[in-house]
């Protein structure tokens, strides 16, 4: 990373909440699109995919890297033959504390580098 590019994001205007997830969690923009989008309301993979203008395979590697990194949840519902999932983003506090958490381990080792710089 160049130091111009540190100056350039740390001087951002026009920083939003996705940007926050794809900064701190390494979340893609359509990770990021998903999650807010659950967190608005409950839905099936086919749901996902239809309001991401994605295919059903593109929607379920989005919401297995979502569950995997903890930022959503699933809940089955028993139909006569199988079942489906739904899904959910997890509540905001959970998910602010997780970010604060990610965002202090990044900024000790920042910290840890300046510290063994030699002068």
């Amino acid at each position: 990373m160049k130091i111009s590019e540190v100056r350039s994001f740390s001087q951002m205007e026009d920083f939003c909440r996705n940007d926050v997830l794809s900064c701190v969690l390494g979340l893609s923009d359509m990770e990021a699109e998903t999650f807010h989008l659950l967190t608005e309301k409950e839905l099936g993979i086919l749901e996902i995919a239809e309001e991401l203008d994605r295919d059903r395979s593109t929607a379920q590697r989005i919401v297995k890297k979502l569950i995997s990194t903890g930022l959503i949840s699933r809940r089955a519902i028993s139909l006569k033959k199988g079942r489906k999932f739904r899904y959910t983003a997890i509540p905001p506090s959970n998910i602010k504390q997780k970010l604060r958490e990610e965002l202090d381990q990044f900024c000790n080792k920042i910290g840890n580098q300046i510290d063994a710089m030699s002068e």
